[in-house]
C-alpha cells in the first residue's frame, strides 16, 4: 500500500510540509474559496476521460488545505482532472499541498487558466476580472499581466456586466450568441439582457451583432430612472416623451420622458456613482469602492457571529480592508452593500481564531464542571466519613465537624473559582487584528508627535541627546554601541547624563575631523579648511616628507620636490658639489632615509598639487 496515500477523515492538512506530495481522495477537495473563473463548461472530451481512465491522473493537482476546514482541501489548478477523477469514481488522486494564502491560490489558479489551450472568451472575462481584483483596480498592471492590450481587457471586463444566463449562453458553443451579442448585451440591465438573451437565441438571423447595436443605439431610457442630476437634460434634444419602443419583443408603456441617447445615458448614471454616490456613501460608512473591483468571490461580509464580538467591534469596524461596495450596473445605479471585507486570508484567520478560541473555553469548561464534580464527589465522601466517625463516638465534635465541613466546602468553591478563572483568562486573552486607514495612522501619528514636540522640544537632555545622536549617526562614530537608526541612538542617547553627552560629542568630533568615511567627510574638512585665512599655512606645516608619503612618488618626482624646496641646496651644501645628483643615483628607500633623516625644515613647503587643493 502507499504510504503517501491519506485514508484518515479527521488528517489535519494544515500541519503537512509545505509542498508534500501525497494522494487523496478527490471528493475531499472542495473549489477555491476566492476567485470566481471555474470552468462554465466542464464537459470533458471522450479522449481526455479514457486517458484518464487508462493511464490515470499522472499531473498532480495544486492545492491547499482549506482554511476553516483542516480536514479538507481546496483547488487552486487541476479542476478538469480532479472532475474526472469524481466522475470516473477514481478512489485517490495525487496532489501537493502548498501553503498558499489567497492571493497565491488564486495566481496559482489564474496561470494554470492563462495557459489552457481551450480558453475561452467567457474564461478571458473570469480572467479579466480576476486580474483586475488581484491588483485591486489597477488596469494597466491587470491587462498586462494577463497579456492583452488595456482595449481588449476593457472589453472582457465589460462583459462580466453581463447577466449569469448570457455568459452560460455565449460559453456554450451550441447558442448562436457571440461576443459581439453580449457586448451589446452586457450595457443593459439585467431584465432586458435576459429578453434579449431569449430573442437572439429564437431567431439570430434578425438578432444580429449590427442589428442589435443599432436597436440598443435607439432605445429609450426613462429619465425617471435616471440617478444623476438631470438638470441638463430638460433642454436636451435626445429628450422626448414619445412612447416607443424599437425593441420589438418588449413592451413599454412607461408614458414619463426617455432618453434617445443611452450612451450618454449610461456615462452620466456611471459618473454620478463613481462621484456624488461613492463620496455619499464614504462620508457616512467609510471606504468605498465599484462592484468590479472586488467581485463577490473575493470579498465577504464582516458578520459578528462569525468573527465574534470582540473582534467585530474593536478591529473589523476600524479596518482599512473593511468597505463597502456600490454598483454602477444598468437598474443598479448606486445600490451598495455595507461590511465587506477584501481581506479574505485575515477574515478567514480571525473566523478559524474565534473557533479556536471557543473550542477552547469548551474545552475548559468540560475541564471545569468535571473537576467539580470530582471535588464534590471527593467533599460529600469526607462528610459522610466525618458524619460516621461522630456517631460512632469518635474524637469528632459536632464543632469540628461543622468546621471541617466549612473547609471542605471552601475548597469546593476555590476549585470553582479557580477553573472559572482559567476560562474568563482565555475570553480576554483576545488580540485584536485590524489594518488602520492610511487617514487615520498619519493623523495618529501626527498628534503623537505634536505631543512629543511639546513635551521635548524645550527639555536640555532631548536637545543634547538628539544633537549627538546626529552628530553619530552622521559621522559613523561607534562608541555609543551599533545602532541601525536615529531614533534607536537617540534613545540610547536620552540615558546619559549631560557630562556623558558632552564627553562624546567632543569624541564624536574628533572622530570625524580625524578619521570618519562618513558623508564625504574628508571633503567636508578640505572645504572647511580652504575657508581660513590661513589655510595654505596650516597645509604647508602639516606636509612633511616621512619615508611612507615619499613612497607614493617616484624618484624623478622626488626630486623634483626636493629641488623646489630648496633641500637640494641645503643637502649640496652640506655634503658638497654633486651630492645631490649623487643622492638619487641611489635605491628609493636608501633616498627616502636619506632625506628624511637629514635635518632641513619643510615648513614652509609643499607640494603645489596640495595647495590647489584649497578651493
Amino acid at each position: 500500500m502507499n504510504k503517501n496515500i491519506v485514508t484518515d477523515a479527521n488528517f489535519d492538512f494544515s500541519k503537512i510540509a509545505n509542498g508534500a506530495a501525497i494522494r487523496v481522495d478527490p471528493t475531499i477537495i472542495d473549489d477555491l474559496s476566492i476567485g470566481g473563473n471555474h470552468r462554465r463548461n466542464e464537459s470533458r472530451s471522450e479522449e481526455f476521460l479514457d486517458s484518464i481512465k487508462t493511464k490515470g491522473i499522472l499531473q498532480s493537482l495544486t492545492v491547499r488545505p482549506n482554511p476553516l476546514n483542516k480536514n479538507r482541501l481546496e483547488l487552486c489548478a487541476g479542476y478538469g482532472r480532479r472532475n474526472a477523477a469524481i466522475q470516473l469514481g477514481i478512489s485517490n488522486v495525487p496532489v501537493v499541498v502548498f501553503h498558499y494564502n489567497d492571493k497565491e491560490a488564486l495566481e496559482a489558479q489564474l496561470a494554470e487558466n492563462k495557459q489552457r489551450s481551450d480558453i475561452s472568451i467567457v474564461d478571458e472575462a473570469d480572467l479579466a476580472q480576476s486580474y483586475y481584483s488581484l491588483t485591486n483596480g489597477d488596469l494597466k498592471q491587470a491587462a498586462l499581466t494577463l497579456g492583452v492590450s488595456e482595449a481588449v481587457f476593457r472589453d472582457r471586463l465589460q462583459l462580466k456586466r453581463c447577466t449569469e444566463a448570457v455568459l452560460d449562453a455565449l460559453a456554450d458553443p451550441s447558442t448562436p450568441v457571440t461576443a459581439g451579442h453580449a457586448l451589446v448585451l452586457s450595457t443593459f440591465d439585467e431584465k432586458m439582457q435576459n429578453i434579449t438573451l431569449d430573442a437572439i437565441i429564437k431567431d439570430p438571423n434578425t438578432y444580429t451583432v449590427k442589428e442589435l447595436k443599432i436597436r440598443a443605439s435607439k432605445r429609450l431610457l426613462p429619465l425617471a430612472n435616471a440617478p444623476f442630476n438631470k438638470t441638463e437634460c430638460a433642454t436636451c434634444i435626445h429628450n422626448t416623451g414619445e412612447q416607443l419602443s424599437l425593441m420589438a419583443f418588449c413592451d413599454d408603456n412607461d408614458s414619463d420622458q426617455k432618453c434617445s441617447n443611452p450612451a450618454c445615458f449610461d456615462k452620466k448614471a456611471k459618473e454620478w456613482v463613481a462621484t456624488t454616490r461613492k463620496s455619499a456613501i464614504e462620508e457616512k460608512y467609510g471606504k468605498t469602492i465599484l462592484w468590479d473591483v472586488k467581485p463577490e468571490s473575493d470579498r465577504i461580509e464582516v458578520k459578528t457571529d462569525a468573527v465574534g464580538e470582540q473582534q467585530y467591534n474593536g478591529g473589523c469596524l476600524n479596518c482599512e480592508n473593511k468597505v463597502n461596495v456600490v454598483d454602477d450596473r444598468p437598474m443598479r445605479w448606486g445600490n451598495f452593500l455595507l461590511n465587506q471585507c477584501i481581506d479574505t486570508d485575515c477574515y478567514k484567520q480571525c473566523v478559524r481564531k474565534r473557533q479556536e478560541k471557543e473550542a477552547e473555553e469548551e474545552r475548559l469548561q468540560i475541564a471545569a464542571d468535571k473537576e467539580k464534580e470530582n471535588a464534590q464527589k471527593a467533599a460529600a465522601d469526607e462528610k459522610s466519613r466525618l458524619y460516621r466517625e461522630m456517631l460512632s463516638g469518635g474524637d469528632c465534635s459536632i464543632k469540628e465537624m461543622h468546621d471541617t465541613v466549612k473547609t471542605i466546602d471552601q475548597g469546593v468553591d476555590d476549585v470553582v473559582k479557580q477553573q472559572q478563572q482559567q476560562i474568563d483568562d482565555v475570553k480576554n486573552e483576545y488580540e485584536i487584528t485590524a489594518k488602520q486607514s492610511t487617514g487615520q495612522q498619519q493623523d495618529n501619528r501626527l498628534v503623537l508627535r505634536t505631543a512629543s514636540a511639546k513635551r521635548l522640544s524645550n527639555d536640555p537632555q532631548f536637545r543634547m541627546a538628539l544633537t549627538l545622536a546626529s552628530l553619530a549617526h552622521s559621522t559613523g562614530y561607534k562608541e555609543l554601541g551599533s545602532h541601525s537608526s536615529l531614533t534607536q541612538l537617540t534613545a540610547t542617547c536620552m540615558k546619559l547624563s549631560i557630562k556623558d553627552i558632552q564627553l562624546h560629542m567632543t569624541r564624536a568630533v574628533e572622530f570625524f575631523a580625524y578619521e570618519s568615511e562618513a558623508n564625504n567627510a574628508t571633503d567636508l574638512m578640505i572645504h572647511v579648511l580652504s575657508q581660513t585665512d590661513d589655510s595654505k599655512t596650516l597645509a604647508k606645516n602639516e606636509w612633511q616628507p616621512t619615508d611612507a608619503r615619499l613612497s607614493i612618488y617616484n624618484i624623478a618626482q622626488i626630486k623634483q620636490l626636493c629641488s623646489a624646496s630648496g633641500f637640494a641646496v641645503a643637502y649640496e651644501q652640506q655634503n658638497g658639489d654633486g651630492s645631490f645628483d649623487k643622492l638619487f643615483k641611489m635605491k628609493k628607500t636608501d633616498i627616502t632615509k636619506k632625506i628624511s633623516s637629514f635635518n632641513y625644515d619643510w615648513t614652509d613647503f609643499a607640494p603645489k598639487t596640495l595647495i590647489k587643493q584649497l578651493k
